[in-house]
């Protein structure tokens, strides 16, 4: 596409914009940015020029703003995924500069690049529609200025103050893209649930979920409402759901899980439903399904909480969270929905660390449904594994609960509870595992001091346990 749209530049004409922005995605995609600089910074102004002497008068002004809007959005989300800030602010303030305001996809990748930042954050340019009454609900939101109408930045007094910032700067995008018609898809929801939940604003969060977002999905015209982008999914709900947990309101988390439970979540598996037909054409029902039961895994943090010393409590775990999951997972399925990797990998360290229900039984099924879901090449990457090291955390989990299994029937075995076989047929099993958590880490190539690489790493006494088996059996270790 490249040499089509040299052809067509030396020929004096001008490419229809769905085509122009392919071809600066294909240039960001491939890194290619003198050519993207060349189109962009280069040509544009020429092809103004030619589109203003070709579009009749009646609609010049809006096709050299769209036009100049879906350009400018482009370099912003291009720029913003580099991390290239100052560049996107620039490209931000020339598309307010045209008389638009930037396309919802492009206001959600520069909120994300901000909420990176470690100290000052840019001035964004003003929208030039000026904030009048609520809409969609939602009352008017202004974007922070610094401390002088000449300020380019504002110094952010703490990391809290910095998390406060980026969320307002993500609720004034919200207001000014409803402003101007630009419906805001999940994507853009997401990255500001996201910043809102990192600056604990959970009224806000609230607000936006149960009043804007519903109220502004249903403005949506129906030509897009066909797009699965502009149409909240179970994600979405995942977002919220977790986001009003690390808030700290449970209630509202309940709330909302009970909500998705009862209605949304019959909603997306009807058939009729546009959200299953446009995901039907590239996912089994299965995948579906199993997505559709992502927010069941979100209402449980099993964990405790480090100690002021950094140690990890005992038991690592909260009792009664770790009930509430295996009561969420029974209404899993109660609701006839497959488990998806994310609930799967949390049942099993359930039945391999948690003394009160350690079931190495039940963890062998979870861990055959884990390796089924990870050869399974049709499920989407968030039903899925996508890498070895979401594998190899899991078969760490085996290989401990093998371990705690083993110690405990080898006392049971000294007290006559139990018969040697039955103890061999577990040092079987951790060899087993032993060997399938080293192959998965083998083909991870993380840091020593990579949180990654801790999360998936077996201790020196948990290894040498395994290995000192293994030997026993006559197995090879590795």
């Amino acid at each position: 596409m490249k040499s089509w749209y040299v052809d067509m530049y030396e020929c004096g004409l001008v490419p229809h914009l769905p085509l122009l922005l392919k071809i600066l995605s294909q240039a960001q995609k491939q890194h290619d940015h003198e050519f993207w600089d060349t189109i962009v910074y280069g040509h544009l102004p020429e092809l103004l020029e030619r589109l203003k002497d070709t579009t009749p008068e009646e609609k010049r002004e809006s096709v050299l703003k769209s036009y100049q809007q879906e350009v400018w959005s482009s370099g912003i989300r291009a720029h913003a995924l580099l991390n290239e800030i100052e560049e996107a602010v620039e490209c931000f303030g020339r598309v307010i500069a045209a008389g638009g305001y930037p396309i919802a996809e492009a206001c959600a990748a520069l909120l994300d690049a901000l909420a990176s930042q470690s100290t000052s954050l840019p001035v964004l340019a003003a929208d030039q529609i000026p904030a009048s009454s609520a809409i969609c609900g939602m009352k008017p939101a202004y974007l922070p200025q610094g401390d002088s109408p000449l300020d380019k930045y504002i110094i952010a007094k703490s990391p809290k103050h910095h998390r406060m910032l980026v969320a307002e700067m993500g609720l004034a995008m919200l207001y000014s893209l409803l402003q101007h018609n630009n419906w805001p898809g999940v994507y853009f929801y997401s990255v500001l649930i996201a910043a809102l939940v990192r600056a604990r604003m959970v009224d806000e969060l609230r607000h936006i979920f149960e009043v804007v977002m519903p109220v502004a999905m249903r403005k949506v015209p129906a030509h897009l409402r066909v797009f699965r982008g502009f149409m909240p999914s179970p994600f979405t709900w995942l977002m919220a759901i977790r986001g009003a947990i690390k808030c700290g309101d449970t209630m509202l988390a309940d709330k909302w899980f009970s909500e998705y439970r009862m209605s949304a979540m019959p909603l997306f598996r009807e058939e009729s439903s546009a959200y299953i037909r446009f995901e039907s054409k590239r996912f089994s029902k299965h995948s579906l399904l199993a997505q559709l039961a992502l927010p069941y895994y979100s209402m449980s943090h099993i964990p405790r909480p480090r100690t002021s010393d950094g140690v990890v409590p005992t038991p690592w775990y909260d009792l009664q969270q770790v009930e509430q999951q295996l009561e969420i997972d029974r209404l899993r399925a109660l609701d006839k929905l497959p488990m998806p990797f994310t609930g799967a990998a949390k049942l099993l360290a359930i039945f391999t660390r948690v003394d009160e229900h350690r079931n190495v039984d039940r963890a062998e099924e979870l861990a055959d449904e884990i390796s089924a879901l990870f050869v399974d090449t049709h499920a989407p990457r968030y039903v899925r594994p996508v890498s070895h090291v979401e594998l190899a955390g899991c078969w760490k989990s085996m290989v401990f609960g093998y371990i705690s299994a083993i110690k405990l029937q080898q006392q049971e075995l000294v007290a006559g509870l139990v018969e040697p076989s039955s103890v061999k047929r577990l040092q079987v099993r951790l060899a087993f595992w032993y060997r399938e958590w080293a192959a998965a880490c083998n083909k991870v190539s993380l840091s020593k001091n990579d949180q990654l690489g801790k999360a998936i790493r077996l201790s020196k006494a948990h290894r040498e346990f395994a290995e000192d088996v293994c030997r026993r059996l006559n197995l090879p270790v590795n």
